[in-house]
C-alpha cells in the first residue's frame, strides 16, 4: 500500500467545515470536474455507497465507494469496488484557533500481481500523484470554506 497524508489549515469555524464534507451532495459537487460523473447509489444512517466514473487515457473506469460519517470527528471512505479495491482514506477534523484543521489520509491498495509490481516499481510516482490529487481536493474545500467560491 501506498501512504500519503495531508494536514491542511481551514479559517473557517468546524461546524461549517463539518456540514461541508458531511453533505456528499454538495462536497462531491464541489470536487466534480468534466471528466468524473458521480452518484450516490444508496444511504442509510450515517453511511452511503457512491459510484464514480472517470476518464483515465482511453479508459472509463469506474469505481465504489462506501462512505461512513463519523461527525463531528471524521469520514472514513473505502473502494469496495474497481480499481484499488481496498483502498481507504480518512478525513478527520479538529478545532484550532485560527479555524479547523483537515486531516487528509490515503492508504492505497493495489490489487493482483500487475498492482503488486506497479506498485513497488511506480510507488514515488503514485506518491506525488495522490499528493498532488490532495493539495488540489483540499485547495477547492478551502475556497469554498473561506471564500464561498
Amino acid at each position: 500500500m501506498a501512504k500519503v497524508q495531508l494536514r491542511k489549515i481551514f479559517r473557517a469555524p468546524i461546524e461549517r467545515v463539518v456540514e461541508y464534507f458531511g453533505n456528499p451532495d454538495l462536497y462531491c459537487g464541489g470536487h466534480s470536474s468534466p471528466d468524473v460523473s458521480a452518484r450516490i447509489v444508496s444511504r442509510k444512517e450515517n453511511e452511503l455507497l457512491f459510484e464514480e466514473e472517470r476518464d483515465a487515457g482511453r479508459r472509463r473506469l469506474k469505481t465504489t465507494q462506501r462512505v461512513v460519517f463519523h461527525l463531528p470527528h471524521r469520514v472514513d471512505t473505502e473502494i469496495v469496488a474497481g480499481p484499488g479495491k481496498g483502498s481507504k482514506s480518512t478525513t478527520a477534523f479538529e478545532a484550532v484557533s485560527e479555524g479547523t484543521k483537515v486531516t487528509y489520509t490515503t492508504d492505497v491498495k493495489f490489487g493482483g500481481m500487475a498492482g503488486k509490481v506497479l506498485g513497488q516499481v511506480g510507488k514515488p510516482l503514485l506518491k506525488k500523484m495522490m499528493e498532488d490529487g490532495m493539495e488540489a481536493a483540499a485547495e477547492k474545500a478551502r475556497k469554498y470554506l473561506e471564500e464561498g467560491q
